[in-house]
Formats: structure tokens, C-alpha cells, sequence
């Protein structure tokens, strides 16, 4: 069986990130880890350009069984508790 398992998950990367100017985490993240997102980032400030690369945009597409793990004080704690809900399987 296939599974994921997600780390404080984002639920969507126009919502979590952009919209509210990211955080200083996922910056440090950005500059260590994907540099040329701080380029991309502010040359695509609208939504139209993150919807195909949102997990909330494809909700009714999952299909396997997801574990997600993070906490109260995760910065995306919401986006975690949404994703949960969405999936099919939740009870």
C-alpha cells in the first residue's frame, strides 16, 4: 500500500504563503533549501499562478491513506487540520 506522510503541511501555497508574506521560517527554509523561490515567490503574486500547485485544489483527487503530523504551535496548523478533513476517509 501507498501512503504519505506529511510534515506540517500546507493545505494551499497561495493561502499559507504568499497571501500572508510568508514567515520568517519559511524563509530561512527558501534561502537554504530552494533559493530561487525568493525570485519566483514575488514575480507571481496572484492566485491564478499557485492554484495548480495547491493541495486544497486537488482534495477530491487523494486517493491514499495520509498521516499527518504536526502540532498547536506548528505554523500551519490549520492547514494541517484542513487537510485532514478533506480527505475522503475521514471519519
Amino acid at each position: 500500500m501507498t501512503a504519505a506522510i506529511a510534515v506540517q503541511a500546507i493545505s494551499d501555497w497561495y493561502e499559507n504563503t504568499i497571501e500572508s508574506g510568508g514567515n520568517a521560517k519559511i524563509h530561512e527554509w527558501q534561502r537554504s533549501t530552494a533559493p530561487e523561490t525568493l525570485e519566483t515567490y514575488p514575480r507571481h503574486p496572484l492566485y491564478d499562478y499557485w492554484r495548480e500547485r495547491s493541495v486544497k485544489a486537488r482534495w477530491d483527487q487523494l486517493q491514499i491513506p495520509v498521516l499527518d503530523v504536526g502540532g498547536w504551535l506548528d505554523p500551519y496548523r490549520a492547514a494541517m487540520v484542513e487537510n485532514f478533513r478533506a480527505h475522503p476517509d475521514t471519519v
